[in-house]
């Protein structure tokens, strides 16, 4: 990535300045727009690439549009300043992850591609003009619904940079152009025996402190609380699963056997017609190459798979002998993080700090590589574990909830 996107840390929100909030906005905004310009044509823009989503058009709206919408609704701006009410509207709502609707049906009339760039640009000048009027000298909390809104705004565009590229990844390669910067990992061939770490277990206090000294990052509603959990010993595989490791449930059939999926996930095995994980292009029989966000590559058979919750839980009902998904707290012990509300854990958190993340960080984050790594690419911590930040995403058997 050009070092003018490279991707900045968290902000610390126990201390901000205009500047500060600006440059934020600033790299996270830029940096979603120059995802969202890897698209071969306009006419790309309105394609579906995952038919229970809106085309790539909504989304590129959307984001500046939640923007206006959260700003207005604080009283940041005015009504009379939104750039554009009828965009505001169309591109507000998205859609509902669980209602499984499809949505290729939708024939909605959607604007030229041009002239949603050029809302950008205007949603853009405004935030830009918003922030320094804002009074940022002491800690952001959540009453401080201004500023709050537009801290919001910003981590709202930064989840979908992640949920973007995914729809982009699954367009045909020759309809996307990798935009210049963007970096993929080796990969070295078959990854080492996945042997298992124990742990003894402890209690661990999860919940996002109030206190923004604290607890200086923004948080989701559902994060803050305070909660304890007793942690028994258990044991944890050293790597994350790698695509070597889940060939052989898909050469065994795993999606074919019911009795391992779950309700949901079998309704899911059988609407999407999975045979394999989804980014696995195949050959022939137990041969397959592997899609990264901009090209099709010899599968890298060390680099974690890439699964959902559904498939994860029909893999570990395969394996057996207890083998399961890890849990929240378990995962906290994991990765040296047992008490939410220690004075250290804002200064121990990678996603803090002012040195950009590079080779020497340890982990792979903040778009250090726009792709997996392979499981033993960096050193593990004081656990032994390897990956216990970064490099793809966890899914865990605990069950998303307010606290």
């Amino acid at each position: 990535m050009p070092d003018a996107l490279r991707r900045t840390k968290q902000l610390n929100i126990a201390s901000l300045t205009p500047a500060a909030i600006s440059a934020y906005f600033d790299n996270v905004y830029t940096t979603y727009e120059w995802l969202m310009s890897s698209l071969s044509s306009d006419e790309v823009y309105y394609e579906f690439p995952n038919r229970l989503r809106r085309p790539l058009i909504f989304y590129l709206g959307h984001t500046a549009v939640f923007y206006i919408n959260k700003l207005c609704s604080a009283g940041v701006l005015t009504e009379e300043q939104r750039p554009n009410p009828h965009y505001e509207d169309i591109f507000a709502v998205g859609v509902d992850e669980m209602s499984w609707d499809d949505m290729a049906d939708d024939h909605f009339e959607w604007p030229p591609v041009a002239d949603v760039w050029k809302y950008r640009r205007a949603v853009k000048a405004l935030v830009l003009e918003a922030i320094p009027a804002l009074d940022w000298s002491a800690p952001v909390t959540r009453d401080m619904h201004k500023q709050w809104s537009v801290l919001m705004s910003i981590e709202h565009e930064n989840i979908h940079l992640e949920t973007s590229s995914v729809l982009i990844r699954e367009l045909p390669v020759e309809k996307t152009r990798a935009p210049d910067g963007w970096a993929v990992a080796p990969s070295f061939g078959m990854p080492p025996k996945n042997k298992f770490v124990h742990m003894h277990g402890g209690t661990v206090r999860m919940g996002k402190p109030s206190d923004v000294v604290l607890s200086p990052a923004y948080g989701w509603d559902c994060e803050f609380g305070d909660e304890t959990h007793q942690v028994g010993e258990f044991e944890v595989t050293q790597f994350k699963v790698s695509n070597a490791e889940w060939l052989a449930f898909v050469n065994d059939k795993g999606y074919e056997k019911q009795e391992l999926w779950s309700e949901e996930g079998w309704r899911w095995c059988t609407f999407s017609k999975a045979r394999h994980p989804h980014f696995w292009v195949p050959l022939d029989a137990s041969k397959y190459r592997f899609r990264t966000m901009f090209e099709e590559i010899d599968m890298p058979w060390d680099w974690p798979v890439e699964v959902n919750h559904l498939e994860a839980y029909a893999y570990c009902q395969w394996r057996g002998d207890g083998f399961r998904l890890i849990t929240e707290p378990e995962w906290r012990l994991i990765a040296g993080f047992p008490d939410s509300y220690a004075k250290d854990v804002a200064a121990r958190d990678p996603g803090f700090g002012s040195k950009p993340t590079d080779l020497s960080s340890g982990y792979n984050k903040d778009l250090l590589f726009g792709s997996s790594t392979p499981v033993n690419f960096f050193k593990p911590n004081e656990q032994g574990i390897y990956d216990a930040f970064g490099a793809a995403h966890l899914l865990f058997l605990s069950s998303l909830a307010y606290i």
